[in-house]
């Protein structure tokens, strides 16, 4: 009697066609999304159920990217901080 065992190895890249069918659903969710967030859940349901833990991943992965932006407010302060720290730092210069 031979006994078999579930494989635990992880699948293999997605062949293209799979790869060009997640490119253009994270696109459409990601567009989704920016209109309004939240709205990329219906989606992703509607996916093809291979495609759906890797395009939850990558759509993760954007949103942490867009919530991670720093703002106009937080660029100007650290272009200040910088600023000010070159101008410590810089060797002074005899006049």
């Amino acid at each position: 009697m031979t006994s078999t065992t579930p494989s635990t190895t992880t699948p293999g890249p997605p062949d293209d066609a799979a790869a060009h069918g997640l490119a253009d659903l994270l696109e459409v969710c990601l567009r989704a999304e920016r209109a309004q967030p939240g709205s990329a859940a219906s989606l992703i349901r509607r996916a093809p159920e291979p495609l759906r833990p890797e395009l939850e991943h990558l759509l993760a992965l954007g949103r942490a990217l867009r919530d991670n932006r720093p703002t106009d407010a937080e660029r100007s302060n650290l272009s200040a901080v910088r600023a000010r720290l070159m101008a410590r730092t810089e060797p002074s210069r005899p006049e």
